[in-house]
């Protein structure tokens, strides 16, 4: 994690530290923040595909259990 510390500061353009004087939660925003930024367009594109995926099959799932 230390490497990775390093290169959000740089990227908020923040002191090496400033990573480790943040909250969990903020922490885990910074880090989304971070890894989305550094997706490129293909990436980004098979990672919402993967969620609408998911999601479709936790949906068909629960019909089936509902109507059998």
């Amino acid at each position: 994690l230390d490497l990775l510390a390093l290169r959000v500061a740089r990227h908020w353009g923040q002191e090496p530290t400033w990573y480790y004087s943040l909250d969990e939660q903020t922490k885990i925003g910074i880090l989304a923040e971070y890894r989305l930024s550094q997706e490129t367009a293909e990436q980004n594109k098979k990672r919402r595909d993967r969620i609408k995926k998911k999601q479709m099959q936790e949906y068909i799932d629960q019909q089936r259990s509902l109507h059998g």
